[in-house]
């Protein structure tokens, strides 16, 4: 391979990696959107939106806690 050949291989691998860094660019600006959108969507309570309260979470339960009396037995 000749210079001539390596320079127009290498300045073709640069604009492939271009036009990707362009597409990855606006997949990022696409998903920062709509984390936006969702952040939002999750601060969403029956105070600051038309949701009833009791679509509100219990702030004191956390996700995997047993809830409402539930009682777990833990066989060992």
């Amino acid at each position: 391979m000749n210079f001539e050949q390596f320079a127009l291989e290498f300045e073709a691998r640069i604009s492939l990696l271009n036009q990707r860094v362009l597409e990855l660019e606006a997949e990022v600006l696409k998903l920062s959107s709509e984390n936006a959108e969702l952040k939002a969507r999750l601060n969403l309570n029956s105070r600051n939106s038309s949701r009833p309260p009791s679509s509100d979470l219990d702030p004191h339960v956390r996700f995997g806690e047993a809830q409402f009396g539930d009682i777990r037995v833990v066989e060992s």
